[in-house]
Order: structure tokens, then C-alpha cells, then sequence
């Protein structure tokens, strides 16, 4: 298999070159970290209509010539409406446990197997190196013929990787799937179960042709600890694939891989939190607080200041209330009070903040101060009567 270098748009890949076997080899990867849908696909000569699941990552010689195939990088559900039937019942043909882990693909270059990532040539990154770990794990029956390409999720303890969520007890390689360079297609399940068996590997855990949401809801029972399913339909070169992930794990994600003050808020509100102590239990209960320590800290120091920028706001309602009050006992007149504060030049947060209270607008008043003092990051008209009754008494 070749792919046409002088094809390739150079606003839309690097093209590095790397070492192999004291050979050097070129390394393709997209310039966005995320994979887009719109990226020019390069073309592979014989393989032109699938050229899109090589995009994430392709070795090949300095001529061009594939030494190992990137996979591609499958979309969440509601993400695009490619593959969107495949979540539907009786539109694929399996569904197996989305694993929380790293890509490892194992290929042959000269004779050697090497082990790499999609942005490495052996797996080595700047915290971890992935190659020798996956190394120490793959124990083929047999040796395995050149041409095949088998690919892995590497989970476990202490891999390293800010946006790893589900916590597991021991490190191990799961299979689940693998190229074949002289057929130039995937395996489909049957050969990946029969390729399994013969090198003695572990293969995915898969259920019959179920629809995916039960199978979800079936799954979760029994474990928080859960990243969630992914369906497939094999189309005789390619297992077209779509993962759907639970809420509990997004939720998780989004709070390693995104440690924001932003989150913290959404995460106090959500979780009506008042003391560090309640905030702690909340954060150890959906993140492992054995590996991820260092999150409960940054945390912490979030809702410090969350809790500082509301007690600011609490302080400003309260100066705009002592205000409202001061000048109801001195005007009968709202239209008065609007021209007094307007002449001694009233700032205008406390002079909207006053209007508001004198007419019944309590709530948008709080949002204002929250706003003003960050208690809040989101413009918004109302909040939720949930959130609104948290605000009142976390200022008490």
C-alpha cells in the first residue's frame, strides 16, 4: 500500500520525519489534535474510498510506502450523523465494552514488531513510554506473519494520560482489531475471534446484537466505573464504528481532562456543595481519589475562590439592598430615586441593582452580583428555582 505524498495539503498535516530501524521513515499526522470531518483525505492507491480511517496517523517510508496504517479515530454519538443508524437496533452487527485507555498498534518494519501510539513511532511520549509498557504485556502463542497489524487499548494503573477516567485494577492489552496489508482490510469478527485464540489474546467483551441503549443501561447497573459501548457493522473492509458514553463518565471526563474554575462552579451548583468537605466527598466519589489527588487539590483552590467570589456578591446585594432602603425612606417616587442616583452618579451596577429591587426583581439582581464578583461565568435571565435556593443559602 502507498500513499501519495505530493497529495497531501500541508495546512492540513505534519509530514515529520523519524528514525525506524536506522531507517528514516515519515510520520503523517493531522495538524488539528482534534479529528475533523472536513480534513482532505489522502489518497492511497487501491484503498481511495477509505483513505479517511488512515487519517489520524500513517508511518511510511520516504517514497511513501505504508509500514503501518493510523485507525481511525471513531465519533461519539450526536457528534456527526455518519454511522448515526449504527446505534439503532438491528442496523449493526455488534457491540463490545468502550475501554478507557490507549491506542497501541503493534506492526512489523524489517522483520522487527514495534509498538506505538497514533502520534509516536514507538510509543514513547514526553510523561510515559506506552511501546515498553505494551511491551511487557503482548505475549504472542506464536509469531505473528508481517503483514498483520493488531491493535490494542492499553488500560491500567499509572499509564500516565490527564484524560484517563476509569479506574482499573491491573494493566492488560485488549485486542480489538487488526489489519491485514496483503488483503489491505480489517479482520471481520470471526477471523479477529480465531486471531485471538491463536496468539492467546484478550479480546473485548461483546454481547449479541442487542440494542445498544438496553445494553448500556444493563451495563451500568452493575458498575459506575464505566466508560460506556461502542456498535460496529463491518462493511467487508472496514468496521464502521460509533461509541456512546454514559453520563457519569463524561461527567469525569470533562472534570480531568478540563480542571477549570468553570467546572468547579458547574460542579457546586449541580451538587449544591457547601463546606471543602462536601466538595471532596463529591470529587472522590467520581474520581479515583488514589490517582487523581492532584485534581482534588486544584479543586479545592477552585471552590475557595468560587466561595470568595460569592460572598463579594453577597456583600454588593446587601450594600444595593441597604441603598433601596435608604432611598424608599427618602422618596415616595421610583422616577425621584432614578433622577437622585442618576445626579449623584451612582455606578450602574448599584443603581440597576436598586431599580431591580424596587420593583420586585430580586432574582435578577443576584445574578447580576454573581456575574460582577465570577460566583456565576454564564450570562443568563433566570436560573433554575434549584439553583437560586443554592445561592440564597450558600450567602446565609
Amino acid at each position: 500500500m502507498r500513499i501519495l505524498l505530493k497529495n497531501i495539503r500541508m495546512d492540513h498535516y505534519n509530514i515529520n520525519k523519524r528514525k525506524l530501524a536506522d531507517e528514516d521513515i515519515l510520520l503523517i499526522i493531522p495538524r488539528k489534535d482534534k479529528f475533523q470531518y472536513d480534513f482532505s483525505i489522502p489518497t492511497i492507491e487501491g484503498w481511495e474510498q477509505y483513505g479517511e480511517y488512515a487519517t489520524r496517523s500513517i508511518l511510511c517510508t520516504l517514497d511513501g510506502e505504508i509500514i503501518s496504517l493510523g485507525h481511525h479515530k471513531f465519533p461519539n454519538f450526536g457528534e456527526t450523523q455518519k454511522y448515526a443508524d449504527l446505534f439503532y437496533q438491528q442496523s449493526h452487527e455488534r457491540v463490545f465494552i468502550k475501554y478507557d485507555g490507549h491506542l497501541i498498534i503493534n506492526f512489523a518494519h524489517k522483520g522487527k514488531r514495534y509498538n506505538r501510539t497514533r502520534g509516536t513511532v514507538d510509543g514513547k511520549t514526553d510523561h510515559f513510554d506506552y511501546g515498553q509498557a505494551a511491551e511487557e504485556l503482548l505475549q504472542f502463542k506464536k509469531p505473528i506473519a508481517n503483514h498483520m497489524q493488531p491493535l490494542f487499548e492499553l488500560i491500567g494503573i499509572n499509564l500516565g494520560g490527564a484524560d484517563i477516567v476509569v479506574h482499573y485494577d491491573k494493566r492488560e492489552l485488549i485486542l480489538h482489531g487488526c489489519f491485514n496489508f496483503n488483503l489491505q482490510r480489517y479482520l471481520n469478527w470471526i477471523e479477529l475471534e480465531d486471531f485471538a485464540e491463536m496468539y492467546g489474546l484478550s479480546l473485548m467483551k461483546t454481547y449479541d446484537c442487542e440494542g445498544a441503549i438496553e445494553i448500556l443501561e444493563k451495563e451500568f447497573e452493575n458498575s459506575n466505573n464505566f466508560e460506556g459501548v461502542v456498535v460496529q457493522r463491518y462493511d467487508g473492509i472496514f468496521p464502521l464504528m460509533l461509541k456512546y458514553k454514559t453520563e457519569d463518565y463524561r461527567i469525569k471526563h470533562k472534570l480531568k481532562a478540563e480542571c477549570t474554575y468553570k467546572n468547579l462552579v458547574n460542579l457546586a451548583i449541580h451538587h449544591e456543595i457547601f463546606c471543602e468537605s462536601q466538595l471532596e466527598q463529591v470529587l472522590t466519589t467520581l474520581v479515583n481519589p488514589e490517582f487523581d489527588w492532584e485534581i482534588l487539590d486544584s479543586y479545592r483552590e477552585f471552590y475557595k475562590e468560587f466561595r470568595n467570589n460569592v460572598e463579594r456578591a453577597k456583600n454588593l446585594v446587601q450594600l444595593i439592598a441597604r441603598t433601596a432602603a435608604n432611598m424608599q425612606r427618602r422618596f415616595n417616587d421610583k422616577g425621584d430615586i432614578a433622577r437622585y442616583m442618576k445626579s449623584k452618579k451612582y455606578s450602574n451596577l448599584v443603581f440597576n441593582g436598586t431599580m431591580g429591587l424596587l420593583t420586585g426583581k430580586e432574582q435578577r439582581v443576584l445574578i447580576n452580583a454573581l456575574l460582577f464578583t465570577g460566583g456565576l461565568h454564564t450570562k443568563t435571565k433566570e436560573l433554575e428555582e434549584k439553583t437560586y435556593h443554592y445561592f440564597l443559602r450558600l450567602m446565609n
